[in-house]
């Protein structure tokens, strides 16, 4: 309806003043939804559109809906207070409802918040039980350590494995009670990344890990994660499978140090791996004569000795009688030598001498000789991977309270050696596990077995570093059984010790009484008794007639066992020598023939 300023007819009438700005006023601004008496009774009860601003609202309004509402105001303004009160009464309830709401609540959270506190308090102080450190196979870890990154990523994902096998609340209690270990692994895209022997592509064989977070370092008490529902830990710590999977990440975790990362390690070697001296004029060089004694003078210098033999030698009895002696505090001498006394330190390794196995034997022996006994003699049954330089770290830390000491032996070098002795790599491993336990006693002595040929089994590399080689040789009795004499001989010594021309001229010959080798005085012959010549079958062949080397060479030359010329030349020598020595056969003028 079009309005003009114009008033006519019954307008005129209207006494309150019909001004428009009045009316705005009247009908006031929107705020919120809350407006007017006038602006309600206009839109609530008079239904005029509300939707227009203040302005358009009071154009809306007649002259007849001006005179109205003045006519109504008084009633409908009692009318809205009553409404105000009632709704300013139900506002006032609906607020303390809310209000004893929000206490109650407040209450109920003060109390779990209590009970919560109580619950982290015990599981904070809950104590674990302590997890005694199992042996490792440190030839795994030798094998693992060749291929690091592969390993760990490999470790990492079988932890993943295993841990999603575990129940809900088991999860729960390992993360609250473990921090997590990150592990920066390198991606395994490319393919057959793991350098082995297969074409595979460790990138799609389910072992790389985007973000491998391992839940392995335990946490300290009071440093509990407890961010779970505690009912859940709780429930998770009573399970057995916790203490399983417990074990299960100490062991991961100590494999994850032991593999640790060879290419920092070579980097950043540890402290006195090597320490380098400057060098020396020759007579700047400060004179130490106990380094150029023997432990044992012409039979253990200082340095690596190796006693050697076949098996059944006697070699292990004759290195622990040596023991007891060295570890003498009496002034004990060997085999009527004087020699120098300490601590020392039989690491038996073989498996069927444990340190409680060859106790009995060795406390006869100590009897049978008269001593008493020292405290200075240590048997040791952990184990040790000479080649494997965190096992040799391993074992040197679990014999602290011992080191240094006068002998550390190693009973035997086959079954503390991860790999064959024939690779000269193996045998460089070795020798820096020696070196190592030569910072920590004067002598080494490794017990070890020959080979097909009677020598020492393993390759010319590892001969050539020896201080020492004592070869054992057994008899044996007619009907082919192990005899009663051995016999010892120092085939090298590197340097004599002091006053003492002959490096390698000690010759020893026992007879064996139970576990006790006692000193005879002949090498062993006896009408019962004969020594073993190397070969027989070798031996067989060659003729009783005198032939040239050569053509003789020939006639065995398809069962010498070297694999090279000049190992089976030396293998010919050898023989030659001990047939000689034997006196079975006659070497002569470049001869050789068989004694019938």
């Amino acid at each position: 309806m079009q309005r003009d300023d114009k008033i006519t007819g019954d307008a005129k009438a209207v006494k309150p003043p019909f001004d428009y700005d009045l009316i705005a006023k009247e009908i006031g601004p929107e705020r919120n939804g809350v407006g007017t008496p006038f602006y309600f009774w206009l839109y609530q009860v008079k239904r005029v559109d509300g939707r227009t601003l203040a302005e358009r609202r009071a154009h809306a309004v007649t002259p007849e809906l001006w005179a109205e509402w003045h006519t109504v105001k008084e009633s409908y303004l009692a009318e809205c207070a009553a409404e105000c009160a009632k709704r300013d009464a139900k506002a006032k309830a609906q607020q303390e409802a809310r209000d004893a709401a929000e206490r109650a609540a407040a209450a109920a959270r003060a109390k779990r918040n209590a009970e919560r506190a109580v619950k982290e308090k015990a599981l904070q102080i809950y104590a674990l039980l302590p997890i005694r450190p199992e042996p490792v196979d440190y030839e795994q870890v030798h094998e693992l350590r060749k291929r690091p990154e592969q390993s760990k990523r490999r470790l990492a994902q079988r932890w993943l494995e295993l841990f999603k096998t575990k129940s809900e609340a088991v999860q729960a209690a390992h993360r609250a009670f473990h921090e997590i270990v990150t592990i920066n692994l390198p991606s395994a895209a490319d393919a057959d990344a793991d350098a082995d022997d297969d074409d595979d592509n460790d990138g799609g064989s389910g072992y790389a890990i985007d973000a491998p977070w391992l839940y392995l370092q335990e946490r300290p008490p009071g440093k509990r994660n407890l961010d779970d529902d505690l009912d859940l830990i709780a429930t998770g710590l009573r399970d057995p499978e916790f203490e399983k999977f417990r074990h299960v990440t100490a062991r991961v975790r100590r494999l994850l140090d032991e593999i640790g990362n060879p290419i920092d390690d070579a980097i950043t070697p540890a402290a006195g791996f090597y320490q380098p001296e400057p060098p020396l004029d020759l007579d700047a060089i400060a004179d130490d004569p106990a380094m150029l004694a023997h432990v044992v003078p012409g039979l253990i210098p200082r340095g690596w000795t190796i006693p050697h033999g076949d098996p059944g030698a006697c070699k292990s009895l004759w290195v622990q009688k040596l023991a007891i002696v060295l570890a003498d505090k009496d002034g004990a001498t060997f085999e009527g030598i004087e020699v120098e006394h300490g601590e020392v330190i039989l690491a038996s390794q073989d498996p069927s001498a444990s340190p409680k196995e060859i106790k009995p034997g060795m406390i006869e022996i100590r009897a049978r000789l008269g001593l008493q006994a020292s405290g200075r003699l240590h048997l040791s049954g952990v184990p040790l991977i000479l080649n494997e330089p965190t096992s040799v770290d391993h074992w040197i830390a679990m014999h602290k309270a011992r080191l240094p000491c006068k002998v550390i032996i190693v009973d035997s070098l086959f079954s503390t050696t991860a790999g064959s002795l024939a690779l000269d790599i193996v045998v460089k491993g070795v020798r820096d596990g020696v070196m190592k336990l030569l910072r920590y006693a004067d002598a080494v002595v490794t017990v070890h077995h020959d080979n097909k040929s009677g020598d020492i089994f393993g390759s010319q590399y590892l001969v050539a570093m020896l201080a020492g080689k004592i070869a054992f040789v057994r008899s044996t009795l007619k009907d082919g059984r192990p005899g009663g004499h051995v016999t010892v001989t120092v085939e090298r010594i590197k340097r004599p010790a002091l006053g003492h021309d002959d490096a390698a001229a000690l010759k020893l010959a026992y007879r064996l009484d139970g576990p006790l080798l006692g000193l005879g005085e002949g090498a062993g012959e006896s009408d019962a008794d004969a020594l073993p010549v190397r070969r027989p079958d070798i031996l067989a062949v060659l003729p009783t007639t005198p032939a040239p080397l050569g053509n003789a060479r020939k006639l065995i030359e398809h069962m010498l066992t070297g694999k090279t010329p000049k190992s089976r030349d030396e293998e010919w020598r050898r023989l030659r020598l001990h047939w000689a020595e034997r006196g079975v056969v006659i070497v002569k003028d470049g001869t050789i023939r068989r004694v019938e």
